[in-house]
């Protein structure tokens, strides 16, 4: 069972609970004030918002649920439920460079929602490119696409939902004129100094394969390949990055109340062997997890959430999200073993960004 002292019944936790039946109740207030480590308690909930915590194991009422959700195993509407779900919540789709990412590919509800997603941003970005500003009659009068003009060797296209680029920007937008907290945050953190090196690196045998392949599948990316997208208003941004081989997204929300606040932040690709891109991850996982992100990783994704925090801390975790995002995108061919990850782990923990070994 789950007891929490803040949250809802409507947020992810909640949700992920109810789908695989764990007993929770949300929002109590004082639940890790009252309960202590090691504690026994018996949670006893209902759909209706009543809840009751017993001290220690209520072994009767224990052996109803089970008798009860036997019972339930057996219910046609359940195990309809169950084989629906199948063809729901899985995800096949993943990476959109695969020849395989295709309309004809989607098997479950999930997959059409993301390939759907990769579509409407490479469309968006392609009018955006084509038309200057021709996406205008969605989002208003004011000028709603603009490019961004940084620092950095990368173009990126702004779409501001409201208040996320200064009123006097033109249609080129510098960073003083960007108004988005959590945008101005993760670009601080890309141009910090010494995270982005220019320099080139020796790929080994088999990294250079493995490059010369996936550079078949960025041939056929499209003239609007290397535009990077971020949605933003003031508190708000939705950002989709491509450094070269290595495809990112985060999306994160920033405001006045810590229990709005969330950072979704998803790694993918890479140039080199799958040996030294699942060695990439590695490094990432161990940084992130200093800043108290909840991690999954599969293949060469990885996959990192993080919510209920204040919005200083959000920025402070944004910045070092940033720099770690253009960090590894040389590092693919530098790791040929987890102690060369770790290292570079604490080396850059420690705002040591060299890459050389």
């Amino acid at each position: 069972a789950i007891i929490t002292d803040l949250g809802t019944p409507t947020s992810h936790m909640a949700s992920i609970c109810r789908e695989f039946a764990i007993p929770t109740v949300v929002n109590t207030g004082d639940a890790t004030t009252v309960l202590t480590a090691g504690q026994e308690v018996t949670l006893v909930a209902d759909s209706g918002g009543d809840c009751t915590v017993l001290q220690g194991v209520a072994h009767e009422l224990l052996r109803r649920q089970r008798r009860g959700a036997a019972n339930m195993r057996q219910v046609y509407e359940y195990r309809r439920q169950k084989y629906i779900m199948r063809y729901i919540a899985p995800l096949n789709l993943v990476n959109p460079l695969e020849e395989e990412f295709t309309a004809q590919r989607c098997r479950t509800f999930n997959d059409m929602i993301r390939f759907m997603h990769e579509m409407s941003v490479q469309a968006l970005v392609e009018g955006a490119v084509r038309q200057g500003n021709g996406l205008l009659k969605f989002f208003g009068r004011q000028r709603a696409v603009r490019r961004l003009k940084i620092d950095l060797p990368l173009k990126m296209l702004l779409v501001d939902l409201g208040g996320g680029v200064a009123k006097e920007a033109g249609a080129e937008v510098t960073f003083d004129e960007l108004t988005s907290v959590p945008l101005r945050a993760v670009l601080q953190g890309m141009m910090h100094p010494g995270v982005w090196h220019e320099e080139g690196v020796a790929l080994r045998g088999r990294d250079l394969m493995a490059s010369m392949t996936r550079a078949a599948d960025l041939g056929n990316a499209g003239a609007t390949a290397g535009y990077n997208v971020a949605v933003v208003s003031r508190e708000y941004v939705n950002l989709s990055l491509r450094f070269g081989y290595h495809f990112s997204m985060l999306d994160c929300y920033c405001g006045d109340q810590p229990r709005n606040n969330h950072i979704f932040f998803r790694f993918v690709g890479g140039a080199a062997s799958i040996t030294s891109r699942s060695l990439r991850l590695r490094l990432m996982a161990t940084v992130l997890a200093e800043y108290d992100y909840v991690l999954k990783i599969t293949g060469d994704l990885l996959v990192a959430r993080l919510s209920n925090i204040g919005s200083d801390e959000v920025c402070r975790i944004l910045n070092q999200t940033g720099r770690l995002s253009v960090y590894v995108k040389q590092l693919d061919a530098q790791l040929d073993s987890e102690e060369s990850a770790d290292r570079l782990a604490r080396e850059f923990l420690r705002g040591n960004y060299t890459i050389q070994p």
